[in-house]
Parts: C-alpha cells; sequence; structure tokens
C-alpha cells in the first residue's frame, strides 16, 4: 500500500516509517513476475506474454489500519503499541483525505504462455 504514489500512500508511508524506518521500494510483484518467465522458457513454453489489469478500489481507514496491522509482526509493532499505531495512522492519512474514503488503485499481473 505504501508504494502508490497517492497522497494517502506517502502519508501511510510516513507513518509506518516514523515506527519501523526506512521501508524498501521493492516491487516484489515485478521481481517474481521476472522469475515465472524465465521458468516458463526453461519449461518450454512458447508466446509468453505479461497480463495486466487495474481497478480502482473505494476503501476506508479501518481497511488500512487492519491490512497494516495484520501485515505486521509483533516485533516490528508491539501488541501494546498498536492502538496509538493505529492512531497515528488515521491521523497521518486524514490530514491528506479527510473523509477518510481513500482510492486504490489495484493491479494484478500474470504470465501467460503456450504449452
Amino acid at each position: 500500500m505504501w508504494l502508490h504514489p497517492d497522497p494517502w500512500a506517502k502519508a501511510l508511508r510516513s507513518a509506518l516509517e516514523t515506527r519501523l524506518g526506512p521501508l524498501d521500494d521493492l516491487d516484489f510483484t515485478a521481481e517474481a513476475l521476472g522469475a515465472a518467465e524465465a521458468a516458463m522458457r526453461d519449461l518450454g513454453y512458447t508466446e509468453i506474454e505479461r497480463w495486466e489489469r487495474t481497478h480502482v478500489e473505494t476503501i476506508d481507514l479501518d481497511f488500512v489500519v487492519g491490512h497494516i496491522l495484520s501485515a505486521t509482526s509483533t516485533d516490528q509493532i508491539p501488541s501494546t503499541h498498536r492502538p496509538q499505531f493505529a492512531r497515528e495512522v488515521r491521523s497521518a492519512i486524514t490530514a491528506v483525505a479527510p473523509s477518510g474514503t481513500i482510492s486504490e488503485t489495484l493491479s494484478v499481473r500474470a504470465i501467460i504462455g503456450r504449452a
């Protein structure tokens, strides 16, 4: 979520980095797609192509907070700190999206080939 260029995502990233330190910009999906293409070539697939569709989803602060808390361990954010962290995330996002409702652009990607 924090890799998006949207203002709310940048605010989320700032809140995360305040708590966790600098975050990588690594797009695991791009790396995985490259590996999948290589594996398909090695297996003899032809006409290999990347497929991508995007969809804009309206989400709210509860979704964002729940997503981030489920994606972080208690080593990263201890249980006793999670309520305060949730407030920090909410505050950071509502500073740029006062309604608390935001749009997230989701990309679904796949590698397709002919056997």
